[in-house]
């Protein structure tokens, strides 16, 4: 519970740099921010059943921003396109195992998860979810 706590008070912490655009494309005006300040954020479950049972009690405890729900990666699969949802989810960007992990931030609106990209990120905390570093 401790881990998570911490990864989503990393989280909160870029996401605050987003809003005052000093680390970040995305500034509290842009067109990015308002859509996701007006959308409801979907948790988008792992399958790790100890994971996703504590990002929904530290989400539950701690997120306040927008509303939130937990959804299987099925649902969000036919979810991503609407643009009134945003989603909180863990993803690869790079090649194979060997890329990055990130628990990543991002309003939906596009047809498929491979047609995000980097800078589509409202806000990202690197993870290694994938296991591919040492503890």
């Amino acid at each position: 519970m401790l881990r998570i706590k911490i990864l989503l008070t990393a989280m909160m912490a870029v996401f605050t740099a987003l809003c005052s655009a000093q680390l970040s494309s995305v500034a509290a005006k842009s067109e990015d921010y308002i859509q996701f300040k007006a959308s409801k954020t979907y948790y988008v479950q792992t399958g790790n059943e100890k994971f996703d049972s504590e990002m929904a009690a530290a989400k539950k405890e701690i997120w306040t921003i927008t509303p939130t729900k937990s959804i299987s990666v099925a649902d969000f699969k036919m979810k991503i396109k609407d643009k009134t949802a945003s989603f909180n989810v863990p993803i690869l960007i790079g090649y194979d195992t060997q890329g990055y992990h990130y628990l990543a931030l991002f309003n939906g609106g596009k047809k498929k998860i491979e047609s995000y990209n980097y800078k589509d990120m409202l806000a990202y905390c690197p993870i290694n979810f994938g296991g591919t570093k040492g503890s």
